[in-house]
């Protein structure tokens, strides 16, 4: 598949979850189990629609542009009220321990690759 191709089937998806999306949200489908199972389908697992490899510009661009689309359509449906009546140690917890954790072992990892085993 040409990388223009892997291109236009992204946002095709995207437009065609978009249509959807309102009947898949009352049935408690959410965006990224569609695009995990559109992915595995059209992977070398099952029909092997898509050849593809990581390595490749146009797939390295598509898998950020998709993790970027899942983490933000998640975020944005966090129930706020939760946390304003509960105990809010747990949102300080990740925010003031594990953010800065997880970013300063990413640094590392970035920056000296031999130093963990993948």
């Amino acid at each position: 598949m040409q990388h223009d191709q892997l291109l236009i089937l992204f946002a095709l998806l995207i437009f065609a979850f978009g249509l959807v999306s309102r009947f898949a949200e009352q049935n408690s489908v959410t965006g990224p189990m569609v695009f995990m199972t559109v992915g595995v389908l059209d992977s070398s697992l099952a029909f092997g629609f898509v050849h593809a490899t990581p390595d490749m510009g146009p797939v390295k661009l598509v898998a950020e542009l998709a993790l970027t689309l899942v983490l933000f359509i998640e975020t944005t449906m966090i129930n706020r009220d939760l946390f304003a009546g509960g105990s809010r140690r747990i949102p300080v917890r990740l925010l003031l321990v594990g953010l800065p954790f997880c970013l300063s072992v990413g640094s590392v990892r970035a920056v000296s690759p031999r130093c963990f085993t993948c």
